[in-house]
């Protein structure tokens, strides 16, 4: 994606990448698609101020394309712990259970924030009005299809700051694609060996 970018963005008249992402473009009518995830659709639903919600123009939401081996996907789990040591476990164990039983999760999911982990409940994040048409089948139907197996890397800001400061720079078509990835990878390697050293991973 890196080098489709910098090889490729300018030639085909690719959005640049925006600090927070193109999501408020296109919920303003400047960006006529953006890659986001199902907590979007309420974002863009719920603003009266956006432009394409005042304008009436009719959109939709589609499943992110599948390619020969799997469906690509922009996928994040968000979980609930509690620290070792915690003085008061047996309170903090319930305000687990009940932060991921159904009554906890169902609120959310109904105002489009979340799709719950179980599926018993995904008949709550499927919104109200049957709105944008495509929700079910992009964001429902297709999640055994990819397949993933999201790695757990402690620190993850840190990683979120390498990932800027190394590749902004490639999005925007201001650095060569195969530096930036060597530079990110290069810190990369030295961020995990440093968790490795302190038996984090």
């Amino acid at each position: 994606m890196s080098g489709f970018r910098a090889s490729w963005g300018a030639k085909l008249r690719i959005a640049k990448a925006q600090p927070g992402g193109t999501s408020g473009q296109f919920g303003n009518g400047t960006v006529a698609m953006a890659t986001s995830g199902s907590w979007y659709v309420a974002n863009v639903k719920q603003n009266a101020q956006a432009r394409l919600v005042s304008s009436g123009v009719p959109w939709d939401v589609a499943p992110v394309p599948r390619g020969p081996k799997r469906r690509a996907a922009l996928a994040h789990e968000l979980g609930i712990g509690i620290p070792s040591g915690v003085r008061n476990q047996d309170a903090s164990w319930a305000g687990v259970r009940y932060l991921t039983s159904p009554a906890a999760l169902v609120p959310f999911a109904r105002i489009g924030r979340v799709v719950p982990p179980q599926k018993s409940l995904w008949k709550d994040a499927t919104p109200a009005d049957n709105l944008p048409a495509g929700f079910k089948r992009a964001f429902l139907d297709m999640w055994d299809e990819i397949e993933l197996e999201p790695p757990f890397v402690p620190r993850w800001p840190d990683v979120v700051a390498i990932w800027q400061e190394e590749l902004d720079a490639v999005w925007k078509g201001e650095r060569p694609a195969r530096e930036g990835a060597a530079a990110f990878k290069s810190r990369m390697d030295q961020h995990l060996k440093q968790l490795k050293a302190e038996r984090l991973l």
